[in-house]
């Protein structure tokens, strides 16, 4: 998010041990200079008048310790979710912008893992580039 007053800003949620618990925190950082935060998809503009309240907002979404069936994206949508409560956007501008965030939504999905009952995987899958839903457990060994 990009606050005039403050400069962009992260609302993101960690774990600090695969398995262990998710906490969420606010980094005061730009996501466009981040791989873990590539790509952005932009999703709509939120007038300065609203950003002080939707933070407080975000602030308030709980955060589940341990839970095998929630993921950071979960936490993204919430925060969507709460963009529209406040009045910052309307249904139109929701419904895309949670358009966008689907392709993103879910676990990574390996190499090797197919949808198919079958094993085989559709020809349109071959031919794009594998992206990674949640870079959380992404190892950069470029950074070493």
């Amino acid at each position: 998010m990009y606050r005039q007053d403050l400069g962009w800003g992260v609302f993101e949620v960690v774990q600090d041990v695969e398995d262990g618990p998710f906490r969420a925190e606010y980094r005061q950082t730009d996501p466009r200079s981040s791989l873990r935060c590539l790509p952005l998809v932009p999703l709509g503009y939120i007038h300065p008048d609203h950003s002080r309240s939707l933070a407080e907002l975000i602030n308030k979404i709980q955060v589940p310790g341990e839970s095998a069936l929630w993921n950071c994206q979960d936490y993204v949508m919430e925060i969507w979710d709460s963009v529209l409560q406040l009045g910052a956007i309307d249904e139109y501008t929701w419904n895309e912008g949670r358009n966008a965030l689907m392709p993103y939504y879910g676990p990574i999905q390996e190499a090797g893992d197919d949808d198919d009952e079958n094993g085989e995987g559709s020809e349109d899958e071959e031919d794009q580039p594998r992206q990674y839903q949640s870079a959380e457990y992404v190892y950069d060994s470029g950074s070493d």
